[in-house]
């Protein structure tokens, strides 16, 4: 939990080579379903959906359920010295991340607004604790489902790739 914000950068080694760990990810990672598919109660076969090209893929989870902390993960696999390394990169998708930022900037001049007044009045009205707790509430919402799924996320590359962390 040391990330304040839905970003994390990761680096992963293992013994297998770029070929067995890209061959070794595709047995979890299938092309994501579409919307319409999905709609009819269709779900992935595997436990991450994604595109995998080259020793370059980006996947995310497979869930069922709706959860705006899902983190899209980017990652490359390369040999470096006698080791192959894989870089990951997870972070919100888009859209989450501009209403995240949205959510959080949109409180926090509430909070700013109330704390002005309050301030020209010279009383305590406690009002200020509204935009407050949906400030409080917004981020949470986000970094908890975000710090689940990226422990989940590590822990299941982690053990496909034979890998141990090595930075993040």
């Amino acid at each position: 939990m040391k990330n304040f914000l839905p970003f994390e950068k990761v680096l992963l080694k293992t013994s297998l080579s770029e070929e067995n760990a890209i061959k070794r990810l595709s047995q979890y990672v299938e092309i994501p379903m579409s919307v319409f598919a999905k709609s009819f109660g269709k779900s992935a076969q595997t436990p991450y959906e994604g595109r995998i090209s080259g020793n370059k893929f980006k996947i995310a989870r497979a869930i069922r359920s709706r959860n705006p902390g899902l983190p899209k993960i980017r990652g490359i696999v390369y040999r470096e010295n006698a080791s192959t390394l894989i870089k990951l990169s997870l972070k919100l998708h888009g859209f989450i991340m501009v209403f995240f930022f949205g959510w959080i900037i949109g409180s926090t001049i509430g909070v700013i607004s109330v704390s002005v007044n309050m301030a020209k009045e010279g009383v305590f009205n406690p009002i200020v604790f509204v935009p407050l707790g949906i400030l409080l509430a917004g981020y949470l919402i986000f970094m908890i489902g975000f710090w689940i799924e990226s422990k989940i996320a590590k822990r299941d590359l982690m053990e496909y790739f034979e890998a141990e962390q090595v930075i993040g």
